[in-house]
């Protein structure tokens, strides 16, 4: 995934948990569809600035007003039609988590996906529903291996795997005597296997045609025998219309076929987030051995302070917090990196420290995830960032070097 991706993600669901100071309805959700005139839009608000001076509470009435005149100013910045996506505007005062302070904030999203409604909701929470909920739209492949003994049904969803069923045939195994018994036996087999087949046939169109979550990309099937070429003569039509791939596999129908399907699969997957990430990771591995790669916070740090760096590769489990802690006296800043459970014990230690140069104990203290912190420090130096998903073979690899990597752009000494 792209840091601008996750970015993305990460502040549709932050924004999703914040609130209005009192639960007071002041926090302005405003969908503007693609190319619409943002004229109309500005007249709609302006008259809302109106019909909010009716509010009985000054503070509600306030917070209203200034959000919408917010929302105003934003949309002015676009001249006279939407973009091509649409715009998705948030705005309004928010508490922060003890509900003690609050501060107007404003955020600003051309959706990659075109936004399909028009809303505008004044409540005491951001509507970032629809947002989020395209979230999940990714290109979605079912995936089956299988031989003649099992078959194991699984999807991949951007860079994700799943496993839904394996089964058995049930089928007797090849009979090496002579005879009439022989000829008895290689009939039920075939009986066997064609029934077997029928049955993965079915389960595969219940999964993805009769209760389908998500509309399929393509079917790919692979297997070391007939089986596979067989299965496709028992698909559902609207099944076999969206076989994208067949390969012959050394594993048989179990999930090491799923693995070697997905790898045998590049020119099929071409562009979607796995085989991206096998190629980032293999680039990752060969640069290591040449002297132009690093891994660990403190080194990747360094590397992308000096601007050394080409791309950045942090797995999405890194779960650490950035705290910068700034003297409000003389300006001096300490930093570091903690687990999140961490962080409330030295923040309160914090405030009773002194500084190391003027003596005072007046800190502002501030967060900031660590993946965030790293990837914006990238993007000043212009350099590739890519989140690399747990759920691989490939993305273990970059957590066993402590799920911070970089490849640079030549040998750091």
């Amino acid at each position: 995934m792209s840091y601008r991706a996750y970015k993305y993600e990460r502040e549709l669901k932050e924004l999703k948990e914040k609130e209005s100071p009192d639960g007071s309805t002041c926090l302005i959700s405003l969908y503007v569809p693609p190319n619409r005139a943002i004229a109309d839009f500005v007249q709609e608000l302006s008259d809302e600035i109106g019909t909010a001076t009716n509010i009985r509470s000054k503070f509600t009435q306030k917070n209203v007003v200034s959000a919408l005149r917010n929302v105003i100013g934003k949309l002015r910045l676009y001249g006279h039609k939407a973009p091509e996506s649409g715009l998705a505007i948030f705005a309004g005062a928010t508490a922060d988590s003890g509900h003690k302070d609050f501060k107007l904030e404003s955020y600003v999203f051309e959706p990659k996906d075109p936004i399909s409604r028009k809303l505008y909701v004044c409540d005491n929470r951001f509507h970032v529903e629809h947002l989020i909920e395209k979230l999940g739209e990714k290109d979605v492949f079912a995936l089956l291996a299988i031989d003649s003994a099992k078959a194991t049904i699984a999807t991949l969803k951007g860079d994700h795997v799943q496993i839904i069923k394996s089964t058995r045939s049930g089928a007797a195994k090849k009979h090496r005597k002579g005879g009439q018994s022989s000829v008895r036996y290689a009939r039920l087999r075939v009986e066997a296997i064609a029934r077997y087949l029928k049955r993965v046939a079915d389960e595969m169109k219940q999964y993805f045609l009769e209760d389908a979550k998500y509309e399929l990309k393509g079917v790919i099937i692979g297997g070391p025998g007939q089986t596979k070429d067989q299965i496709i003569e028992h698909f559902d039509p609207r099944l076999r219309d969206k076989v994208v791939g067949i390969k012959n596999l050394g594993y048989g129908g179990d999930e090491g076929g799923i693995n070697e399907l997905v790898e045998n699969s590049e020119e099929v997957l071409e562009g979607i987030a796995i085989m991206e990430e096998k190629q980032l990771v293999r680039r990752f591995k060969d640069a290591l051995i040449a002297g132009k790669a690093n891994y660990g916070e403190q080194q990747v740090r360094e590397n992308l302070i000096m601007g050394a760096v080409e791309v950045l590769l942090i797995s999405e489990s890194v779960n650490k917090t950035r705290v910068i802690a700034t003297c409000k006296n003389c300006n001096h800043i300490i930093e570091k990196t903690l687990d999140p459970i961490d962080v409330d014990n030295f923040s309160s230690t914090l405030q009773k420290d002194q500084c190391s140069q003027c003596k005072s104990v007046n800190w502002n203290v501030v967060l900031k995830d660590l993946i965030m912190d790293l990837g914006d420090l990238a993007e000043k130096t212009s350099t590739q960032v890519e989140i690399i998903s747990s759920q691989t073979e490939e993305g273990r690899q970059i957590e066993s070097f402590g799920g911070i990597c970089v490849i640079l752009r030549y040998v750091v000494t």
